[in-house]
């Protein structure tokens, strides 16, 4: 009982010195971190013909980072990895089978592929695609400290799905 009583009173005595702290304006301060969000809106006129294609990402969460920013850091680490590749540097084979990497509003990796993507086994597409995600995921995490696995959406050129990751596991995937 006396241990808590001693409790009691430390308690009261940190919670009247950060009282007092705030009043003199000497407590830390803290803010409320700010989330940017880009919004981008496309109009198109009206023709005898039209068509119109929908595309379902899994998530919905908006990333707290400007995504055109961010895109342009991935474009120049990617870059830097084909150099690599080029240059015959270990593990960075899988840049062979990349055309273009994008991060999406909601922070979904959208991966354009080569045709030479379609000749790989379904193993060797899942380690392009990781390696793409952890590619991803270290510009990120060097500009923002966010660490986690992104979802992510692989099409060819044509603009055609070839492969989608899992919503329970972002790192298997499903193939066309």
């Amino acid at each position: 009982m006396k241990k808590l009583k001693l409790f009691g009173v430390g308690f009261l005595a940190l919670a009247a010195l950060g009282f007092i702290l705030q009043a003199l304006g000497l407590a830390p301060k803290t803010e409320t971190p700010q989330v940017t969000t880009q919004t981008t809106t496309t109009e198109q006129s009206s023709t005898s013909e039209s068509s119109s294609t929908e595309t379902t990402e899994q998530s919905s969460e908006k990333v707290a980072y400007d995504v055109a920013e961010m895109n342009v850091k991935i474009s120049d680490s990617f870059n830097e990895s084909v150099q690599f590749n080029q240059e015959g540097a270990d593990g960075y084979e899988w840049t062979a089978h990349i055309y273009e990497l994008k991060l999406k509003d909601n922070g979904a990796i959208n991966a354009t592929v080569n045709d030479s993507f379609s000749t790989l086994s379904d193993t060797e597409k899942t380690d392009v695609l990781n390696s793409v995600s952890r590619a991803v995921n270290m510009v990120v995490f060097l500009e923002t400290e966010e660490d986690k696995s992104y979802f992510i959406t692989a099409y060819d050129q044509a603009g055609n799905k070839v492969a989608q990751s899992h919503m329970t596991n972002v790192l298997e995937y499903d193939f066309e």
